[in-house]
């Protein structure tokens, strides 16, 4: 197998090599091929760049992650990722679960990364619809506040770079939720 990777990858100007499948779709600075592929869960924080709000992908340090209870009726959370080392556009797949039970279905998107520095990019405003198998009401945040759920992502781009992380966050209810007596704040 490693012979066949090594017949299939190139090198580039940086002497290192990148094996590259078929056609090739985003941009690829050569001095990444040197580094190894990763990719990290976060959410989406608003943050003022340049005089303009704007979402960008931040870390979730506490595990800890507030639900939205969407204009719409339905509750969803807001996830993010950082990729390093991979091309500029990648194919993308959310899941997340409680339990056994899978609580927001699958999300397939291919998206263009926020340009960071160093080999990297960010997605920001990820929205992971949060649903429950018993019904698509209410229930939801009397299901699922202050619970820990399994986030997934996976990336995949067109140089054959695949990565998927999981992230345990606790979900919290959304703050209007709590104030209209639906649910209680987690402690």
């Amino acid at each position: 197998m490693l012979l066949l990777l090594l017949a299939c990858a190139k090198p580039d100007d940086t002497g290192c090599p990148q094996v590259e499948n078929g056609t090739q779709v985003g941009a690829f600075d050569a001095a990444c091929a040197c580094e190894e592929p990763s990719l990290e869960v976060g959410t989406t924080t608003i943050q003022d760049v340049g005089g303009t709000p704007t979402l960008v992908y931040t870390p979730v340090s506490d595990g800890k992650v507030r639900m939205v209870h969407g204009v719409q009726g339905g509750w969803h959370a807001t996830a993010g990722m950082w990729l390093t080392g991979t091309r500029s556009i990648v194919s993308l797949q959310t899941r997340v679960t409680f339990g056994e039970s899978e609580v927001s279905p699958l999300s397939e998107a291919y998206v263009q990364l926020v340009d960071e520095a160093d080999c990297a990019g960010s997605f920001p405003g990820l929205t992971l619809y949060l649903f429950t198998e018993e019904t698509l009401g209410d229930i939801v945040p009397k299901v699922l506040s202050c619970q820990q759920v399994q986030v997934e992502i996976c990336a995949q781009d067109s140089g054959g770079r695949d990565l998927c992380s999981t992230e345990t966050w606790t979900l919290l209810p959304d703050l209007a939720d709590v104030e209209e007596g639906l649910v209680e704040d987690c402690p």
